[in-house]
């Protein structure tokens, strides 16, 4: 595809390996709107709104065929086209958002949870920042909570599936990271909780739940659900066994010798 828009942060546009710099604020806020709507059209009338946040100037759509005239003249190829009252992103075009919700998707139905793995990691990876940035009104904060609530349920899967396979206390950092600002997501919690008993942390565990189950009955008035309760108690009844209950004293597990892997050809969905 010629033409890249990166919308999940910074806005990028790239023609043929290029970067295309894009200065004017509403140039920006244009291609964003057509972007966020991953090649659905948008009718003139409905764009001037959204670019304006209601309020647009008389000349709002002389003003936006000159921005689509502009941004066509400065990537020389197709980005911005056409339709029947309105525009909408060129077909051709490359689009982040459009990518990140096509792997999603692919990973939803994948019956290879190591192709899954690898489809959730291209998507999540595509996130820089936020995807609304520059654009203002109710409409913004709305989508910008959507487009986020996606991108948790990404990562939320992404990292059950990580540690079945990865480092569980680099899981347990990154999932730390998230819920510093999603406090309330209790499949990171059930995460962190699995990643900290998997690094022999079980007390630092026990307080995580503590503190998730304190800080909900504080601002929602609710307890952690039962599969949280249930991992829990796991947790406190492995901490409970005593070295006198076990059937000898602890001995490091001994590794078989490694033998080379042979070539795995890459599953398909």
């Amino acid at each position: 595809m010629a033409v890249a828009v990166r919308v999940l942060g910074d806005l990028v546009v790239m023609a043929h390996g290029e970067e295309i710099v894009v200065t004017a604020a509403k140039q920006r806020g244009l291609l964003r709107i057509l972007a966020l709507h991953r090649g659905g059209a948008l009718a003139t009338d409905e764009l001037v709104a959204l670019l304006w946040d209601g309020n647009p100037p008389k000349s709002a759509r002389t003003t936006l065929r000159g921005y689509v005239r502009r941004l066509r003249a400065a990537v020389a190829e197709p980005i911005v086209e056409s339709v029947a009252a309105g525009y909408r992103i060129a077909a051709s075009a490359s689009v982040d958002l459009t990518e990140f919700h096509a792997k999603v998707a692919a990973a939803r139905h994948c019956t290879h949870p190591r192709r899954e793995l690898e489809l959730l990691r291209e998507a999540v990876v595509l996130w820089r920042g936020d995807p609304l940035q520059g654009l203002t009104g109710d409409w913004a904060e709305t989508f910008s909570s959507e487009l986020e609530q996606d991108r948790l349920h990404a990562v939320e899967r992404l990292l059950r599936l990580e540690l079945q396979v990865g480092d569980p206390g680099v899981i347990a950092d990154t999932a730390r990271k998230v819920l510093r600002h999603h406090p309330f997501r209790e499949q990171l919690w059930h995460t962190l909780l699995s990643a900290l008993h998997a690094t022999n942390r079980t007390a630092e565990a026990l307080a995580a739940y503590a503190e998730f189950r304190i800080t909900l009955a504080h601002n929602l008035g609710i307890d952690p659900s039962p599969a949280l309760r249930r991992l829990h108690q796991h947790l406190l009844d492995n901490t409970l066994v005593t070295p006198a209950a076990r059937s000898g004293p602890p001995t490091r597990r001994s590794r078989p010798p490694r033998t080379p892997a042979r070539p795995r050809r890459r599953p398909r969905c």
